[in-house]
């Protein structure tokens, strides 16, 4: 890798190399969670409806992390697989395939919530005023989906050559512009009116295009294998093709966790907005870990394709195993840290006696989770780097559909509201299960062929 500033893949020591690549990431990340966790706070202090309603909307935004992410990662495993090739031409056409898919998916998303908010939100189990106030945060928050998809594909991209860190610039710059704004508009500080659950939406778009800004300039800085040439912007089938053949099982897996999401909703519904707002609460403050995690195993993602394409199967081995490490001990410490504090934590969110008393147990069952998230994350993007994204699509699947959602109805009927939060952790440990045989027998495929 000759770009200046790129970080060289084959000859870095392999955990230096890691923490170099997932450390930019996982800060981001980490700030991106933080982002969503306060966004879920300030509602919360609205009322449990309000984020009752926040969470309806979590479906559709799945769905463009779906796409987005999906995408992104297509994108990112081919470009890391052309420049292992040292094929930049390719390169550069990945590029600009990606601001062509993240402007025609933005488009379609705007045109369906502006023709059907109302058949979309009742679909994800929005009712009466729940689903009046989701309306309307979703309609002004739809207006920055091409926004959300070009920061998704372009972040993945620039950790895809090497340059990990533009990655974390373009997401900090969203995650803090949306921390500073978020009261202002959800509150109205100053001459800003009060802008309640529309004001978050609001909040989001701004933040979104200040990171776009962000990203287009990174995307054309010289140096850099990226810079696509207009030639570059019109549809190029067999790279669209590429990406897909490895992202489009990210998406439907984001989907199912859409899914997933729907189900807990419906599932939740007759419990009240506390047990909804609960699961978006949980989420969030889980979040906060999960995405140090993802940030490890975007770090993993283009370092085994780029190995992989280099012919280097033993140091990709290592790598993973590194990997595993890693993320194994800081979801254990994770764990405990989250048990130990959980009361304060909830203490923190809200003062209401019946809120804070549903979510301080269902937080138990998501901490216990991360204990099996580290390694299933590194192993999940070990098979999207090596282009393998159906093998990933099919574990997380049988995972998430075939355990977790069987799970949740089944935990429901014999436990009520504790077997809800219990199903979660089942499907973790199970999952982490099946996972990782099948991640232990690819590598161990792969350094045999070497």
């Amino acid at each position: 890798m000759k770009h200046s500033s790129a970080i060289d893949f084959a000859h870095s020591p392999i955990f230096p190399l890691l923490v170099k690549m997932s450390t930019p990431s996982m800060a981001a990340m980490l700030a991106f969670a933080v982002y969503n966790l306060l966004d879920s706070i300030w509602l919360a202090r609205l009322g449990s409806s309000f984020i009752a309603a926040y969470t309806i909307t979590f479906p559709f935004q799945m769905l463009l992390v779906a796409l987005g992410i999906g995408t992104g990662v297509g994108a990112g495993s081919y470009a890391a697989r052309m420049l292992g090739a040292k094929n930049l031409e390719l390169v550069r056409a990945t590029s600009g395939q990606v601001i062509f898919l993240s402007l025609f998916m933005g488009t379609i998303m705007i045109t369906a919530v502006t023709l059907w908010p109302e058949e979309i939100l009742s679909s994800m189990g929005g009712k009466g005023e729940i689903l009046s106030l989701a309306r309307g945060y979703l309609s002004i928050l739809v207006w920055g989906t091409p926004l959300v998809f070009f920061i998704n594909t372009s972040t993945n991209l620039f950790r895809a050559v090497g340059r990990p860190a533009e990655a974390m610039y373009t997401i900090l710059i969203f995650s803090i512009s949306g921390v500073f704004l978020d009261p202002i508009f959800i509150f109205g500080w100053g001459p800003v009116p009060k802008l309640g659950i529309e004001g978050a939406a609001l909040s989001a778009v701004i933040s979104q295009l200040l990171a776009s800004i962000v990203a287009t300039k990174f995307f054309f800085h010289q140096p850099s294998p990226l810079s696509p040439k207009l030639k570059h912007l019109i549809p190029y089938g067999n790279i669209v093709y590429s990406i897909y053949q490895t992202g489009f099982p990210s998406i439907i897996l984001n989907l199912v966790f859409g899914l997933v999401v729907t189900v807990y909703n419906h599932t939740l519904t007759p419990y009240g907005p506390y047990a909804i707002g609960t699961l978006s609460l949980c989420f969030r403050i889980n979040g906060l870990i999960m995405m140090v995690l993802f940030g490890i195993g975007h770090g993993v993602m283009p370092l085994v394709g780029y190995h992989l394409g280099a012919g280097l199967k033993e140091r990709l081995g290592r790598i993973v195993r590194s990997a595993i490490f890693f993320s194994g001990v800081v979801g254990i410490v994770s764990c405990i840290t989250i048990l130990l504090l959980s009361r304060p934590i909830i203490a923190s969110v809200t003062g209401d006696d019946i809120f804070r008393s549903v979510t301080e147990e269902a937080l138990k069952f998501f901490a216990f989770t991360l204990i099996f998230a580290g390694p299933t994350v590194v192993w999940i993007n070990m098979f999207i780097g090596l282009g393998k994204g159906l093998t990933a699509m099919t574990l997380l699947f049988i995972r998430d559909a075939l355990i977790l959602i069987p799970s949740i109805y089944l935990g429901e009927h014999f436990l009520g509201l504790t077997g809800i939060w219990l199903s979660q952790l089942i499907s973790t440990g199970l999952g982490f299960v099946m996972i990782g045989f099948w991640a232990h027998r690819e590598v161990s495929s792969l350094i045999e062929k070497a």
